[in-house]
């Protein structure tokens, strides 16, 4: 048998995944084109989102490419309509919400994770895609009920995490390309041939959209996209777990444990601070990693999408970190779950590090030598005794808005809520606190 490798390179090379590819791209090219000629589903770059970071018009209808060339790919391989079929139609009311949220704005978060609720509600019933938990046997029907309800919520709530990490270029189609590249794996690995199809024509499908999305930016993926992906994602690794019960319950889990984290988190973190936990913010992991790690060409508007996507590449190899284990230890629950648990631990210490400006130095992306760290710049620069002259001024940026003015005389602190990342002369970090009235 051909090495794991092999078998994933030459798939991707077959002729199913060539053609979601290349539908994927030329329907994507079509919202390009629409999107320039009568602006069909823009994002403005205009408004107040707080993870807005494009200078320009962006089309949101990459998720028609993305669906649309997976439902052709699903026509070049024999038995493609069966399996793949049944799957297309339960993600269909996912797509549908989402493009409909990309072309109107207006509909709320709630009423999207219900349909994403209804469309795992219609898999469990009609797929059988129900995840069975391993105590309360003897309760009967009510156990079946129970495990309805417990598949649905995770269904229901990976779907939404995709959409929460679609930040920026590259990054949820990147980290989805990767679990279901992972996934058709396993599936290939398990003899199960419609299920490594199926994961593979998704990947490829995606791939297509990647390619006008990263690094440019041209197009971007949209909440039509990121549910759609979310949801497929999650409905395979459900029936990968049903369909082949010698894998770890814990498998899945392991493989989407990046966006699971970062959904949960974010509603801890708003729920703590008494806000809505379905309101936006720009407090995610991406979005401080953006502003506080990424400096590379940090002023140049020129190269703004270039620097927005290098930003993707720290989170392909954070998935990659739990994916590739998962895949040697998919039958050991105890290592599966070991790597669950670090990885929260691991992400809640990184958080804690970037919001409180204390990371090392070398996890600076910097370009060159530079008088800037973090949010804050010297606009004019360093005496001759290593100080700013006239103080720490104008170009600098308080939790990623434009901020004008000196701030000496501010006392120092540490909350990581409303305040500015320094560097003294001594070459340490420090924040300067303004308090929560700012």
């Amino acid at each position: 048998m051909d090495s794991p490798p092999l078998v994933i390179v030459a798939s991707f090379g077959s002729e199913f995944a060539a053609v979601a590819a290349g539908a994927s791209l030329g329907v994507c090219g079509l919202m390009l084109a629409l999107h320039r000629f009568c602006d069909l589903g823009g994002d403005s770059h205009l408004g107040d989102k707080p993870q807005r970071f494009h200078i320009s018009s962006v089309s949101r209808l990459g998720g028609v490419g993305v669906f649309v060339g997976f439902c052709i790919s699903l026509l070049f391989w024999d038995g493609g309509l069966e399996l793949g079929g049944g799957i297309l139609l339960c993600a269909l009311p996912v797509f549908l919400v989402g493009v409909g949220e990309d072309l109107t704005g207006r509909i709320l978060p709630r009423w999207r994770l219900g349909v994403a609720g209804g469309a795992a509600l219609l898999g469990a019933l009609w797929l059988g895609a129900v995840l069975s938990l391993p105590f309360g046997g003897s309760w009967g029907v009510w156990h079946k009920v129970l495990c309805v309800v417990f598949t649905v919520v995770c269904v229901a709530g990976v779907t939404h995490s995709f959409n929460i990490i679609d930040g920026f270029n590259g990054l949820a189609s990147g980290v989805g390309i990767i679990v279901l590249a992972a996934l058709g794996w396993l599936a290939f690995k398990f003899g199960d041939p419609a299920l490594s199809n199926i994961s593979w024509g998704m990947a490829a499908a995606v791939f297509g959209f990647f390619l006008l999305n990263y690094p440019g930016g041209k197009l971007f993926l949209g909440d039509g996209g990121a549910y759609v992906l979310g949801f497929m994602i999650a409905l395979i690794s459900v029936l990968l777990v049903v369909r082949h019960p010698e894998a770890s319950w814990f498998l899945p889990l392991v493989l989407v444990i990046y966006p699971v984290t970062e959904t949960l988190f974010s509603m801890w973190r708003r729920l703590s601070r008494g806000q809505s936990a379905g309101s936006a913010d720009a407090r995610h992991l991406h979005t401080l990693v953006h502003q506080r790690l990424n400096r590379w060409r940090r002023q140049s508007h020129r190269h703004g999408a270039w620097r927005n996507s290098l930003t993707s590449t720290f989170f392909w190899m954070l998935t990659l970190a739990t994916v590739l284990p998962a895949l040697i230890f998919w039958d050991n629950s105890a290592v599966l779950i070991g790597l669950a648990c670090g990885f929260v631990a691991a992400y809640i210490w990184f958080y804690s590090r970037v919001v409180r400006f204390r990371v090392p130095r070398w996890m600076v992306l910097v370009e060159g030598r530079q008088d800037s760290q973090l949010e804050l710049g010297l606009g004019e620069g360093l005496d001759e005794a290593g100080k700013p002259r006239g103080g720490v001024a104008p170009e600098c940026e308080l939790n990623g808005a434009s901020v004008n003015g000196k701030v000496n005389g501010h006392r120092e602190g540490v909350n990581g809520c409303n305040g500015l990342g320094v560097r003294d002369s001594g070459e340490r970090l420090k924040q300067i606190d303004f308090g929560d009235d700012f």
